[in-house]
């Protein structure tokens, strides 16, 4: 079990080194999880970099429900998806639905006319996201 010293000791060092990276001129961000699978079609190993997000509700008309991504990492992960060909997933919490919504960025961005709000917020459609269930994931555990 983490203590909150330990923790807090993480949480400086993380700082501390991203800091560091900064001003030694490194463009630095942080992946929330990066998973590999086994892919049938490419008869090899996949790499996918997720973005998770938890949201209370979903962004409303107008202009259409969706769920949305700070701009600034839009940018940050398309840019590492063209340049090492890892795809980068946007994984959401919908805390009034009770589920997950996601899909791949690159995906996302094909969108026409996507919505971005004043505050630099990207908002991808609802019905540009795949759903997945709380007994979706639990099946996982079984």
């Amino acid at each position: 079990m983490i203590t909150d010293a330990q923790d807090n000791l993480g949480k400086f060092a993380s700082d501390l080194v991203r800091n560091w990276l900064k001003k030694s001129g490194y463009s630095v961000f942080q992946i929330d999880w990066m998973g590999q699978y086994f892919s049938k079609e490419k008869n090899d190993l996949v790499d996918v970099v997720f973005e998770v997000k938890g949201k209370g509700r979903k962004w409303t008309p107008p202009p259409y429900y969706g769920h949305g991504l700070d701009i600034r990492q839009v940018y940050a992960r398309m840019a590492f998806y063209r340049r090492t060909g890892i795809r980068p997933y946007f994984i959401v919490w919908d805390q009034e639905e009770q589920c997950l919504y996601g899909n791949y960025i690159d995906e996302l961005e094909k969108i026409p006319n996507l919505y971005t709000s004043p505050g630099n917020i990207r908002i991808y459609p609802i019905s540009h996201l795949h759903r997945y269930t709380v007994e979706d994931v639990i099946k996982l555990d079984s």
